[in-house]
């Protein structure tokens, strides 16, 4: 995904950047959030995070300080997907390691086969 839509919400206190695919309307995202949407637009995902243009049907133009909420949104989705990555590679890793020992030890007879 190389350009999507946003809004930002603030939820809590606290702004939220919410980025979906073009083909949702800005005001279908809206509805699915009770916070308040601050402002809206179009961010471009190819090399550095550029915020642009305005929902029509939110009347919400973007806001280019938005770019460094966004930025860091995806900074941690990023890590959090690498750590999942991690864990996954770790218990594969485990799991032929476990098989390695297994087969090792078929070859050498000291496990019955049944």
């Amino acid at each position: 995904m190389d350009r999507a839509k946003y809004i930002m919400v603030e939820i809590n206190g606290l702004d939220c950047p919410i980025v979906f695919p073009e083909w949702v309307t800005h005001d279908a995202m809206a509805r699915r959030f009770a916070g308040e949407v601050k402002s809206a637009g179009f961010v471009d995902l190819t090399g550095t995070v550029c915020c642009f243009g305005e929902s029509s049907s939110l009347k919400k133009k973007s806001d280019p300080m938005d770019e460094a909420y966004i930025k860091v949104n995806l900074q941690v989705r990023e890590s959090a997907g690498d750590y999942k990555l991690r864990q996954r590679l770790e218990a594969i890793e485990f799991q032929v390691a476990r098989l390695q020992k297994e087969n090792a030890q078929l070859r050498r007879g000291l496990v019955p086969l049944d």
